[in-house]
């Protein structure tokens, strides 16, 4: 557990010049150019290559960038998408408010016609439906 705190409470040179992986500034090495717990055969040289010179990284740099290039095809696509959602909406409002344009005339064309019968009724036949 020693050297868990060690590597937790581990914080690199001020300068930056040293950018070192805690658990190389804590463990050490056991040979000279190999890593402890990375398998046989690793080195920091294979390391590097894989990393892209960073030892300070503990994912290669290759898998960060295609999941930020991932990222932002999902991101673009998710714009696209609300967009589309969007201009929906606002199609299905200016049909809603057509269709109740319409309903509006055809109530008002329905009461005048309402109005046309009431007055050929009678005058008896009209004071029973007022």
């Amino acid at each position: 557990m020693l050297h868990y705190e060690q590597m937790r409470n581990y914080k690199p040179s001020e300068d930056g010049s040293a950018l070192v992986d805690p658990f190389i500034a804590v463990m050490n090495k056991d040979q000279h150019g190999y890593r402890r717990l990375y398998g046989r055969g690793v080195t920091n040289k294979l390391i590097k290559e894989l990393d892209g010179g960073d030892t300070s990284l503990m994912v290669p740099g290759g898998i960060v960038e295609s999941f930020k290039a991932s990222v932002e095809v999902e991101k673009k696509q998710l714009l696209e998408q609300r967009k589309e959602i969007e201009e929906d909406i606002e199609r299905k409002k200016a049909e809603l408010e057509a269709m109740q344009k319409d309903i509006n005339n055809q109530r008002e064309t329905f009461e005048a016609a309402v109005r046309k019968l009431m007055e050929q009724l009678p005058f008896e036949g009209r004071e029973f439906l007022t």
